[in-house]
């Protein structure tokens, strides 16, 4: 019996010959063709910003799609013509020299020159044709007709791509060395520091960048001090303590958790995490009850432009942008959705919410086994030991609460079924109950010494550009996962800017203080209806919050730590 064919776009089954050819129904077609026919109408106006959804890419001709990306260079040169010249990379043209697979030579010279911040024009050695780039779309052939088809074959992209991100490289080190230079020279110059959006790789049309005004995490060199006391002083700004402290003040308490029985607005405007650019990322599990459906999740991610594969990769497989894997853990191998490192940017949230919906659509559900995984940034940790040595502090402190939170279910507790429950510590070890983290220790020596239970710590330092929080349980809810991401990023923060002459200082208890630390064993130790650890919970979550210092950083808290349970 053949196999059932859906519809590309609707994903309902094909019957006609010619669909099922196609692979796209007569409806879908109908409607992709009357679309494309107003883009085109668009297209006449050089004003006119249009944007091609993945839906309108599958009817197009190579002819279309050929339209496309001469909008898409023309859009490029609009942009810079509006923008100016001050924002790129850099004003030179810059060489690098790629191999050339379809013409079958070695270290051909590519010319880059930067039309805007993230889209640059790139000529081959001897030809004046020259094809729009950015790190992930580009207008030549060789992308259209075979990376955008079979993306799995070129995990990096085409040779343009490769020369435009090792050209941008190129320029972020020179501009870093001039920017070395006069940082020595003791200017007050303000640098400006530009991060591009995020482009969908399947639409080849350019979307549009945003400009900070002072160097992120995102932007620096993760070993430049100076310029990373320059952006903690963003967030000292941004978070800065009201001066409120919850372990003194009932009624503002009372308050917070009343305010923490709303549901939790999910904002996409670059607001949520306090402005200092850093980086985070997300690995979501989960499972089905239909073996296959994870390469369904996997199908739609890929024609969306969210994905560069089309099926479930194996576990540790690496890419530019949201990988679908295995994982042994999981029933069936599950699935784990791996993200690209994000930002506080609009775009990057909405993908977020975007790719759980295609996930929940296709039948995944989280269970006792799967975790959401969050990783921040390490910009926050710098080389000096004690922001290190103060994070593990205040994980060891707060350990009860975070596995609390690490439990939350918002979708049970929505729907009236009560917290959720705290899925165990079989991938998220405890910290050691002999880690200790001295003074003439080396920030390297401090940074392993945090995990050194290995991987499956509840917190794995691992990785030196960045941090894993393991704790929290698996949630196909985007609103949770941002609260997740707001807290992990506050309390690295807070352990860079917490000092021991800071108010909060008293939140983060010594190594040796282990009666002022909660630990997870203590907690559960007592019975759930035992109004000793009810008290003692609430005791050690308003030291928490304290230490987390801002309205916002609490308030995601409290959310969590009212819809989870240890």
């Amino acid at each position: 019996m053949p196999t059932a064919v859906n519809c590309r776009v609707c994903h309902r089954p094909l019957r006609a010959l010619i669909s099922v050819a196609q692979g796209v129904g007569p409806v879908c077609v109908k409607r992709a063709r009357a679309e494309m026919a107003t883009l085109m109408n668009q297209m006449q106006n050089p004003r006119a910003r249009s944007t091609a959804t993945f839906e309108q890419m599958y009817g197009l001709s190579r002819a279309e799609l050929e339209l496309l990306a001469e909008r898409a260079t023309r859009t490029a040169y609009l942009e810079r013509v509006r923008r100016g010249r001050s924002e790129r990379p850099t004003t030179e043209q810059v060489v690098v020299t790629e191999d050339s697979r379809t013409r079958q030579t070695h270290n051909e010279p590519l010319s880059v020159e930067w039309l805007t911040e993230d889209t640059a024009l790139i000529h081959s050695s001897g030809s004046d044709r020259g094809y729009a780039v950015t790190d992930h779309t580009c207008s030549c052939e060789d992308y259209r007709y075979r990376v955008v088809r079979h993306p799995e074959q070129r995990p990096n992209g085409c040779r343009h791509m490769e020369a435009y991100r090792d050209a941008l490289s190129e320029a972020r080190r020179n501009r870093h060395q001039v920017q070395t230079v006069s940082h020595s020279a003791d200017s007050t110059t303000d640098q400006a520091y530009v991060i591009p959006a995020v482009v969908n790789p399947t639409s080849q049309i350019l979307t549009s960048t945003r400009e900070v005004s002072r160097p992120g995490f995102a932007s620096i060199d993760i070993t430049d001090d100076a310029l990373r006391e320059q952006v903690l002083a963003v967030w000292r700004e941004n978070r800065a303590w009201d001066g409120v402290r919850m372990t003194e003040n009932q009624v503002a308490f009372d308050a917070l958790m009343a305010e923490a029985e709303a549901e939790w607005e999910y904002v996409t405007d670059g607001s949520v995490l306090g402005g200092t650019g850093n980086t985070f990322g997300v690995e979501l599990e989960m499972e089905f009850d239909r073996d296959g459906a994870w390469d369904q999740v996997a199908r739609d991610l890929y024609h969306e432009g969210l994905s560069q594969f089309s099926r479930r990769q194996g576990y540790h497989t690496r890419g530019p942008l949201w990988i679908p894997t295995s994982d042994g853990s999981l029933r069936g191998g599950g699935l784990e959705i791996v993200s690209p490192v994000l930002q506080d940017r609009p775009e990057d949230w909405e993908q977020i919410r975007r790719v759980l919906e295609i996930a929940k659509f296709h039948g995944a559900k989280v269970s006792a086994k799967t975790g959401c995984h969050t990783n921040v940034g390490a910009g926050p940790q710098d080389s000096r030991t004690f922001s290190w040595q103060r994070l593990a502090r205040a994980v060891i402190a707060h350990e009860a609460t975070l596995y609390r939170i690490g439990g939350a279910d918002s979708e049970a507790y929505r729907n009236r079924r009560g917290p959720g429950q705290h899925r165990g510590t079989g991938y998220a070890n405890p910290m050691s109950e002999t880690l200790s983290i001295s003074g003439d220790a080396t920030p390297e020596t401090a940074r392993r010494s945090i995990s050194n239970a290995g991987h499956y710590s509840m917190i794995n330092t691992g990785n030196s550009n960045r941090i894993e929080f393991r704790y929290p349980n698996g949630t196909l809810d985007e609103r949770q996962i941002q609260a997740q991401v707001i807290v992990t990023s506050a309390m690295m923060h807070q352990a860079a800017t917490i000092t021991n002459h800071h108010p909060l200082s008293d939140t983060t208890p010594k190594f040796s203080e282990h009666d002022e630390q909660f630990r997870r064993n203590v907690i559960a130790a007592m019975r759930s209806n035992d109004p000793r650890r009810v008290e003692a919970e609430e005791k050690a979550f308003r030291r928490f919050l304290d230490y987390l210092g801002h309205p916002v950083n609490r308030k995601a808290a409290a959310w969590l730590w009212k819809r989870g349970s240890v």
